[in-house]
């Protein structure tokens, strides 16, 4: 679902912040989008295991 994994995306705005300014100006609004994906995916995973869940303890009907 995503490019980076969190862990790689942290490697490089660390990289990115000790190389200067102008490259840490790119690598905030990079970093920026990046954590909306990140969340949004995280809500939907949400909703999703939620809906799973239901299923698991009413049964099919309803949901």
């Amino acid at each position: 679902m995503f490019s980076k994994d969190p862990q790689q995306a942290e490697e490089e705005a660390t990289a990115s912040a000790s190389t200067g300014a102008q490259a840490g100006t790119t690598q905030s609004i990079t970093d920026r989008s990046f954590s909306k994906q990140f969340y949004k995916a995280i809500i939907i995973q949400a909703k999703t295991n939620k809906r799973i869940l239901q299923k698991q303890l009413f049964g099919e009907q309803g949901f």
